[in-house]
């Protein structure tokens, strides 16, 4: 093969790679992206489920003290 058409050979072959790096290049980023927006969501999700229990816990401790001040009152009806 004559150094020219070898050269030919090898600089068609870098641009054919070349393409296909910027192609991945680019699935890589899309990817990225991707990956970052679900971390965003996920965390979205962390945050209200963090409130809700909060609020699950304000709540149940209201239902304990209600129950408490029920038993007292029935307790206070209750004959000496």
């Amino acid at each position: 093969m004559e150094p020219r058409a070898h050269h030919v050979l090898i600089g068609l072959f870098t641009v054919i790679t070349l393409g296909h790096l910027e192609t991945l290049s680019g699935a890589l980023v899309e990817q990225r992206d991707a990956v970052g927006e679900a971390i965003t969501v996920i965390g979205r999700a962390s945050e209200q489920a963090t409130a809700t229990l909060q609020r699950c816990e304000r709540l149940g401790e209201r239902a304990d003290r209600l129950a408490i001040e029920v038993v007292d009152w029935a307790l206070s009806r209750l004959p000496p």
